[in-house]
């Protein structure tokens, strides 16, 4: 069975956890051989990554040949629309950056990234273990809400110019789920607006971010012990991550999509 303490693990070794977090952290390693051999290799990246010499003078034609390379991703079925397009642009708009990344390696290094990137699965896996990972902080180191309330009208107007989105914040306390407050976050390079929820002992945080691209997962995922259940609804995505049971996010998901005017999930 996986450890269901990897992801402080995780935090812990690049040094993101408060002192109390970490000391949880320290008493739990000796016991645990998967978060050892988690804590020993994740280390040894991070001391290789700071081995690497800071700035090389990339060989002529690196730019050309990565844009070769997204030409070659043009019409793969695999490929999400819109994709090649946008890292075309994003190619273009830092030759500066180009102009430092290291000869050979990372020639293939930054084609094989163009590749991943374009793949959702991919994609989604990475914005996945954002959430995840921001969840868990929330229940760490004292960020669980940046404004405690649990009056809607309070916490809805808090967002305005934090966030990128005007969430829906709803009152739900009828249906089981207590309004604690919220947060703004920063996932997937978005301003997210995470609204906090409780139910018995259970917290919920609910992100919620603009659907500009449609490219994102739906259903239900698991991720070292927490549930995230995600959907869109008027121009907006959400995300429900809780430890609670996934019927219940179900419903939580239903109640909000009420709120928005609409059921797609």
């Amino acid at each position: 069975m996986a450890c269901d303490r990897t992801l402080l693990t995780q935090a812990y070794v690049d040094g993101e956890l408060d002192s109390g977090a970490a000391l949880e952290v320290e008493k739990h390693l000796p016991t645990c051989a998967e978060c050892q051999a988690l804590a020993a290799e994740t280390g040894a990246l991070t001391d290789s990554l700071r081995a690497l010499p800071r700035r090389r003078a990339a060989p002529p034609g690196l730019e050309a040949r990565i844009l070769r390379a997204l030409d070659d991703l043009e019409g793969r079925p695999t490929v999400t629309d819109g994709w090649v397009e946008r890292l075309r642009r994003f190619v273009a708009a830092r030759r500066q950056w180009l102009a430092g990344v290291a000869s050979g390696l990372a020639v293939a290094a930054a084609v094989a990234a163009a590749v991943l990137i374009s793949l959702p699965s991919s994609e989604n896996d990475r914005v996945i273990e954002e959430l995840a990972s921001a969840h868990v902080r929330s229940l760490m180191a004292q960020h669980l809400l940046d404004i405690g309330s649990s009056d809607a009208h309070t916490v809805a107007p808090w967002f305005k110019g934090r966030v990128d989105v005007a969430p829906p914040v709803a009152d739900l306390s009828a249906q089981g789920y207590e309004l604690l407050g919220g947060r703004a976050e920063y996932i997937d390079g978005k301003r997210v607006a995470a609204i906090v929820y409780g139910r018995d002992a259970h917290y919920v945080n609910l992100f919620v971010w603009s659907d500009y691209d449609g490219d994102h997962p739906k259903g239900f995922v698991a991720r070292d012990g927490y549930n995230l259940k995600m959907w869109s609804a008027h121009g907006l995505v959400f995300c429900a991550v809780s430890d609670d049971d996934s019927a219940h996010l179900q419903s939580l998901a239903k109640q909000i999509n009420l709120v928005v005017g609409t059921d797609k999930n």
